[in-house]
């Protein structure tokens, strides 16, 4: 079977934004990150499927790099496309680039145990190691679903896709996708682009209003290949690192601080790009409390990735109306007519999302913009809170049994997280309780502390 990454471009865009970052301002910075899986009982590895694993890792990814010649057929290289789509990038960084390998025998651990299952730790600079995570994911399932559940085919995927994809915009959402990490095998996830892909451009030359859109997919050599917009902004371990990187005593968390300054660090090196905030890193609820500083207010989108989307969406409306979109506030405008014009927040919905949520949220997002405006009596022509949803698993990973096509052939609940810096465990405290990550005992020192601040976990 042909090794499934096929260009160094085969992760996710964030990914490559975030090590640009790293570059920039901590290229020292050391280090680790853990493999979870969250379904051991269900998903178990197997000895043969683990030793496929370790060739794909050990013996392939070493030979993934970028390509700084055109192949055949090629307008562009892989170098001169990063330098086209991403013209911030300095010259340092694409130079770097170009010298970088993996080098996994040296920064990642395999283990295969008969209670706790499949192991992998990555340690190294974090500049070095920022781009394992999603690949390894793609690996660790395309062995799964290739070795161990092979009761499932590719029939009626392309349907599925163009179904998900009718109801969606028919519902007006504005969607990119971003299922790499979790992708059933890479011809499954090309499968998908392509059709994507197909269903953009006709939806451009039908020119049809009041629908949604396809805004592009995280993944970087697909967009390339399907000439796509690649998306993406930063992850929770940029503020789980800031949590050690950020601390003003050496042993303490600064969690009343720690979004406003990683935000802050992020602004340094992308003062006008990718400007979405996740919130939920330490609980949502302690970021609306703390995140109150303007350049970040009136600067950035909001990301929700766990907990109640619906319930996040009233928390954002009561922020919003602090410190964004108050009429009483400098930040009012008026239109010609004197229309009070109220500044648009983006929300960005990413968790666990299917046709039926997403359009549910939809709904709501609406409901609160004609609240909104007729609370403020705000022009009819401004949008408050312009929602987009960024949908992985059901796109790359949604199929059914061969042999009973009633039944869900379930796909792999898996993450790698950020485990420590600098020789410091990290945490993630999720607002869904089943997100929670990292070290126990640091993660029950950071619940207390946090339980002092007045935030359950």
């Amino acid at each position: 079977m042909t090794f499934p990454i096929r260009s160094i471009l085969d992760n996710d865009f964030y990914k490559f934004s975030m090590q640009y970052a790293v570059f920039t301002l901590y290229r020292d910075v050391n280090v680790s990150y853990q493999f979870n899986n969250r379904d051991k009982a269900h998903h178990k590895f197997t000895p043969t499927a683990f030793e496929k694993l370790r060739r794909w890792v050990y013996n392939d990814l070493p030979g993934v790099f970028l390509q700084t010649e055109k192949k055949e057929g090629d307008e562009e290289s892989e170098l001169e496309y990063l330098q086209r789509v991403c013209p911030f990038y300095s010259e340092a960084y694409l130079q770097y680039l170009q010298k970088f390998r993996f080098c996994p025998s040296k920064q990642v651990e395999l283990t295969l145990d008969e209670t706790t299952g499949l192991g992998i730790m990555i340690t190294g600079t974090w500049v070095d190691t920022i781009l394992y995570e999603v690949v390894l994911m793609a690996l660790v399932s395309e062995v799964y679903f290739t070795e161990i559940d092979t009761d499932w085919d590719y029939s009626g995927q392309e349907e599925k896709v163009r179904e998900k994809y009718e109801k969606l915009v028919e519902a007006g959402c504005k969607f990119s996708e971003f299922g790499t990490r979790r992708r059933r095998t890479l011809d499954a996830h090309d499968l998908v682009i392509k059709v994507l892909a197909e269903q953009i451009a006709n939806e451009k030359k039908q020119k049809a209003k009041g629908r949604g859109l396809c805004a592009g997919t995280s993944n970087v050599y697909l967009a390339r290949k399907y000439d796509l917009t690649p998306v993406g902004t930063l992850a929770h371990e940029w503020f789980m690192a800031m949590s050690v990187l950020g601390r003003s005593e050496p042993e303490q968390f600064d969690f009343e601080k720690v979004n406003e300054y990683a935000l802050k660090k992020w602004a340094e090196v992308y003062p006008s790009q990718f400007h979405t905030a996740l919130t939920d890193t330490f609980t949502s609820k302690l970021f609306f409390n703390t995140v109150k500083d303007d350049s970040i207010t009136k600067n950035y989108n909001l990301r929700q990735d766990s907990g109640d989307p619906m319930q996040w969406t009233d928390w954002v409306v009561v922020w919003y109306e602090n410190y964004i979109g108050n009429p009483s506030k400098s930040t009012k405008r008026f239109s010609y007519f004197r229309s009070i014009i109220l500044p648009t927040l983006r929300l960005i919905y990413s968790d666990s999302l299917n046709v039926e949520v997403a359009t549910a949220i939809q709904k709501k997002v609406n409901e609160v913009n004609d609240e909104v405006r007729k609370k403020h009596k705000a022009s009819a022509s401004c949008t408050p809170f312009d929602a987009s949803f960024g949908i992985g698993t059901f796109f790359t990973n949604d199929f059914q049994k061969k042999s009973k096509p009633e039944e869900k052939s379930k796909a792999m609940n898996m993450v790698i997280k950020l485990y420590s810096c600098q020789g410091k465990f990290v945490v993630k405290l999720s607002d869904n309780p089943g997100k929670h990550q990292g070290d126990k005992a640091t993660f029950e020192e950071v619940r207390k502390q946090l339980e002092r601040l007045g935030y359950s976990v």
